[in-house]
This record gives C-alpha cells, sequence and structure tokens, in this order.
C-alpha cells in the first residue's frame, strides 16, 4: 500500500507539469487585456501555447458578448503572451487580425 502511494506521489506532479499550460487574464488599459500561457514538456510549443491563449482570449469576451481583436503577441520558449481587445461585436474596430509581432533581432545596417 505504501508502494502505491508513494508512485503516484511521483507520477501525478510529473504528469501535471509534462501537459499543462496555464493561462491567466489581466487588463492592459481600455478594452485592452493580455493573457499569459506558459507550458512545460509537450504543451510548451509556440503553436500549443498560441492555442491556449487564443481560445482563453476567446472565451473571456465571449462571456462579456464581445469579440477578441488581437493586437500583438510575445513568444519564448515556455511562455506566450497575447495582447488583446475586447470590442462589441458592432465596433468599426473589429477587423481582421493586424497583429504586431516584438522583433528579438536587431540588425545594424552600415554604409561602406
Amino acid at each position: 500500500m505504501k508502494r502505491r502511494y508513494g508512485v503516484l506521489a511521483l507520477a501525478l506532479p510529473v504528469a501535471l507539469m509534462v501537459g499543462c499550460a496555464f493561462t491567466s487574464v489581466r487588463p492592459w488599459g481600455k478594452d485592452t487585456y493580455i493573457v499569459h500561457a506558459s507550458g512545460y514538456g509537450r504543451s510548451a510549443s509556440e503553436a500549443a501555447l498560441a492555442k491556449k491563449a487564443h481560445s482563453r482570449a476567446n472565451a473571456f469576451c465571449a462571456e462579456q458578448g464581445k469579440v477578441m481583436q488581437p493586437v500583438s503577441y510575445e513568444w519564448e520558449v515556455g511562455d506566450y503572451e497575447l495582447r488583446f481587445r475586447a470590442l462589441g461585436p458592432d465596433d468599426p474596430e473589429v477587423t481582421g487580425p493586424a497583429m504586431e509581432t516584438t522583433p528579438d533581432v536587431g540588425v545594424d545596417v552600415q554604409e561602406r
């Protein structure tokens, strides 16, 4: 009996860390919010975290009867942050995605 609980005590935290992505929504100005998703293992890919963040943002807006309008995003291994606006369905600013990404590489141009 002790052995079974010991195995469970080790397996449960590992299973939770490998498959989970955590999301939270925070206000970021007028009608603007940030959703942050982080994950470990298989759930840490950019695609998996982006899907989780966009799903959470859409659900957050739907709860308020609004539409999610992506603004920008940032991604690092294991972390994805989406900035979005919660707009009314008839708002004229509701358009297709006009997302911007934050560059992570700078290029210096030197004249010869």
